[in-house]
């Protein structure tokens, strides 16, 4: 049960994104001071707690293959992460980013079969192809609205950067402790500062966008991550991946509550079909679940 609580409150955090860069955006913020402060906070969060525990504290040495690595992690899973998905709700609602970024984690299926030899099934198959369609469908049904195709290739961005991001982790075997957090977290606050720089862009952060800033940082870009891991701790991997495909839809009930977006009944049936494709690329897990709790 602990397992399930952990991985409803991941899903919850995660679905924040939008929200908060929405209200950051309307209060005068770009995409790009969004990202870098975002990020920024993290970084000084993770950092105080990594120097106030003595264990961790020890282990902050790398070496250069893992500089490389880290510089690689966090330029995916940060900079083309965090810039493409704040820039893609400027366009369109964060329920649709939400479900095109789920539906980019295909890409990690695909390469992982091509460079590390996973075997591809029937059901990879098929579940490509509902997830592409369902892709498919939320572009036709946005042809004529001026910037959501727009909108919806910064999200099929951002979530590519982010299955890249996984695929990395998964061939180099990297550990998510917080040692890695916090070098991923490092790295990306420099190429994210290094765009601020090369375009000019000052920023320029008010009262007013502190306290929206600071709950970007911690609730969904380190609490979604630290209740993904605890989720793990308590139940399958599987079931908590399974639960967290709720989030597209948390962002729908977020997105229409406190900023009264709506999407499109066609876009929603495209979201659906991404789901559908998801659920059955984990079919196996979800059969393991059920012959889990049939035994207990």
């Amino acid at each position: 049960m602990k397992g399930m609580v952990y991985a409803l409150l991941a899903a919850f955090c995660t679905s924040c994104i939008g929200i908060f860069s929405s209200i950051l955006m309307e209060q005068g913020l770009s995409s790009k001071e969004i990202a870098f402060m975002r990020c920024f906070v993290a970084l000084l969060f993770t950092f105080v707690l990594s120097i106030l525990n003595v264990n961790i504290r020890k282990k902050l040495k790398i070496g250069k293959r893992e500089v490389f690595r880290y510089i690689l992690l966090a330029f995916f899973g940060i900079y083309i992460l965090y810039i493409f998905e704040t820039t893609a709700i400027q366009y369109i609602p964060v329920s649709l980013v939400s479900f095109l970024f789920y539906a980019s984690g295909i890409l990690t299926i695909i390469l992982s079969c091509i460079f590390l030899k996973e075997q591809m099934n029937i059901a990879k198959i098929i579940a490509i192809i509902i997830v592409f369609t369902g892709i498919g469908i939320m572009f036709i049904s946005n042809l004529k609205m001026n910037g959501s195709l727009s909108g919806i290739l910064y999200a099929i961005i951002s979530g590519a950067g982010y299955s890249l991001y996984i695929f990395l982790n998964k061939k180099w075997n990297i550990k998510s402790d917080m040692k890695t957090i916090l070098y991923i977290f490092l790295f990306g606050t420099i190429f994210l500062g290094i765009q601020l720089l090369v375009g000019g862009t000052v920023i320029n952060i008010n009262v007013n966008n502190i306290p929206f800033i600071i709950l970007l940082a911690i609730v969904p870009t380190m609490g979604g991550l630290y209740f993904t891991n605890k989720a793990i701790n308590y139940a399958m991997v599987g079931e908590v991946q399974l639960i967290q495909m709720l989030e597209p839809f948390i962002s729908t009930l977020l997105g229409f509550a406190i900023l009264k977006q709506v999407i499109s009944a066609t876009d929603f049936v495209g979201g659906i079909f991404i789901i559908v494709g998801l659920v059955v690329l984990e079919k196996d897990n979800i059969m393991e679940i059920i012959k889990s709790k049939k035994t207990h």
